[in-house]
């Protein structure tokens, strides 16, 4: 009997004992649970690497996790939620997954952190990220304190030895209190044989604040096929809030300002004229530049026509200038001097912080009517015509005074008789336009007084006045003839 109860006894512990491992693993089969893979543990920068988040038996929603805690080290892009499935892993439980892409933004070790959801959270992985075949992005920012509405330039240089490789802005998105603009892709060779990739963009806080900005992606690409893509870490930006005696409309950066006439030089009265002013600024539109169309008002010396503007961004891979064309028509009512309307402006300067009033005054034109401009004309012309007049008369003169001299130099290379040396001087004294029956001391006085006299001067003229009215045997008429032929080639006037 004692042994029957001790039989019984034991199958009853037995069955209980199996009665309690099967409710065990059935709870432990039914068991909440958070599990990450990845398709790898090492990748380039630029590459993404692929995660698959699993939620076993899960009570929430698998794609209502946060993946905050992912964004200082990582670019999240999901790439697709399945609600329910089954896996032989987990028989007979329903799972979620959660397929991740994450785009490294550092290079060297980087943890995935645990990720959680209703008290479940995921096992961390570590994953070592290498340089690859670029360099890393070299990321500068012309300003991380800028002030509401200032534009700053941020500058991405990447080194790569293809000759066909390039940079490009995957996605305009920015955060919403920005404005951004791409800037022009530049590639350089450089002395190595490596190429500098760089681009770049301009982007503005439009208010206040501190912010963590993350710029949009950047996809390197070979032959027109994309390589890589990389996720720039994010950058803290303090935007500092501008003066608050400034006016909302007051631009923020320095501003230019020139203008041009057309026509150009005279205006003619009640002609149209056009007046083009050329405003640029470094701000992230043109309507923001200066509005100083409304300071032109027409008054008694010029009537204001309707004005046409042209508004354009200037993009080099430096930066970003926005420029306004005003063409402003107008006539000119009053003949005389004309001066435009003055026109004046202000902006905010941030590098002094300080306001810069610009004051810019178009030079004074002329205007003539119509008949004034004809009777100017015709006096212009008459002038003209004078002016010519005296030029060919002086032209004749100097070609007369020119031939005289001449006749009297080939004259003088083979005197025949003193008579000769008589007419030479009749000839010089024509070029010069003094009177033509001159003596000999009369001819002299008249030379020493326009020209540098020689030593030997006196002697000479004494020898020619002695050989005019002497015998020619007397006197070596070759030797003297040679001697004022030198005189006249040498001749300086004082």
């Amino acid at each position: 009997m004692v042994n029957e109860i001790k039989v019984f006894v034991f199958l009853l512990l037995v069955s209980l004992s199996s009665v309690a491992e099967e409710v065990l693993n059935k709870e432990q089969m039914n068991r909440e649970q958070l599990v990450l893979f990845t398709d790898k543990t090492e990748s380039a920068l630029g590459r993404p690497i692929r995660a698959e988040l699993y939620g076993i038996s899960l009570k929430n929603k698998l794609d209502e996790i946060s993946l905050k805690q992912l964004k200082n080290n990582f670019a999240v892009v999901i790439e697709s939620f399945v609600s329910n499935t089954t896996d032989k892993r987990w028989p007979d439980q329903p799972i979620q997954i959660l397929q991740l892409k994450l785009y490294p933004r550092y290079v060297g070790k980087i943890t995935i952190p645990q990720l959680t959801i209703s008290k479940l959270s995921s096992q961390e992985k570590s994953l070592n990220i290498i340089e690859g075949n670029t360099s890393v992005p070299e990321v500068t920012f012309s300003s991380i304190e800028p002030y509401e509405r200032e534009q700053i330039q941020v500058h991405i240089k990447i080194t790569s030895s293809d000759s066909t490789s390039r940079l490009s802005f995957k996605d305009s998105a920015v955060d919403k209190d920005f404005d951004y603009k791409p800037l022009l892709f530049k590639r350089s060779r450089q002395k190595n044989g490596n190429y500098l990739l760089e681009i770049g963009c301009a982007i503005t806080p439009l208010k206040n604040g501190t912010y963590n900005l993350e710029l949009p992606p950047i996809e390197y690409s070979l032959s027109g096929v994309a390589r890589k893509r990389f996720f720039l870490p994010v950058k803290k930006i303090m935007s500092k809030i501008l003066p608050r005696y400034l006016p909302p409309t007051i631009p923020v950066g320095k501003v230019l300002i020139k203008s041009n006439l057309s026509p150009a030089g005279i205006l003619q009265k009640d002609s149209i004229s056009y007046w083009n002013i050329f405003l640029q600024g470094q701000v992230s539109h043109s309507y923001k530049l200066p509005p100083v169309l409304r300071q032109l008002k027409s008054n008694e010396q010029i009537q204001i026509l309707p004005v046409k503007s042209t508004h354009s961004n200037n993009v080099t891979n430096e930066l970003l200038t926005s420029t306004v064309i005003h063409s402003i028509p107008f006539k000119a009512l009053q003949n005389g001097f004309l001066t435009l309307p003055e026109l004046r402006f202000q902006y905010f300067d941030p590098e002094s912080e300080k306001i810069n009033t610009v004051i810019y005054k178009e030079k004074r034109v002329f205007v003539l009517g119509i008949y004034a401009r004809s009777i100017v004309i015709i006096v212009f012309l008459l002038l003209v015509f004078w002016v010519i007049w005296l030029s060919h008369k002086k032209w004749i003169k100097i070609k007369y005074s020119k031939n005289k001299r001449e006749q009297a130099i080939e004259l003088l290379k083979n005197p025949d008789h003193a008579n000769d040396i008589r007419v030479a001087l009749q000839l010089l004294a024509q070029s010069e336009f003094w009177p033509v029956n001159l003596t000999v001391s009369q001819w002299k006085s008249l030379w020493i007084n326009k020209y540098q006299a020689e030593e030997k001067f006196d002697i000479l003229i004494d020898e020619i006045s002695c050989a005019l009215y002497s015998s020619s045997l007397e006197h070596n008429l070759t030797e003297l003839a040679e001697n004022l032929r030198m005189l006249i080639n040498n001749k300086k006037i004082l």
